[in-house]
């Protein structure tokens, strides 16, 4: 786990009680979607597409049991070509 990633997991830890619904969001363009959407199966999830069509905002609540689980998930969605984590 690189310094960044184990950063990021200590805040997660500091401002969360495991297990949770944790608030994924993400943009990502309009044709990688379903890509998006597979990583999350049986999850509810709100969008929105940007004005040009061109990407979708993305918010899903996946409960999850540990940072450990957020951060493997962030990297899924970061292997997406032109995924933008938040």
């Amino acid at each position: 786990m690189s310094e960044k990633e184990s950063q990021f997991k200590d805040l997660l830890d500091a401002n969360y009680c495991w297990p949770c619904a944790f608030p994924f969001k993400f943009i990502v363009p309009a044709d990688k979607l379903d890509e998006i959407l597979g990583l999350f199966p049986g999850e509810e999830y709100t969008s929105r597409p940007s004005r040009t069509g061109k990407y979708v905002s993305i918010t899903i609540h996946k409960n999850v049991c540990s940072s450990e689980e957020v951060v493997q998930i962030y990297e899924q969605v970061g292997k997406t070509e032109g995924a933008i984590c938040l």
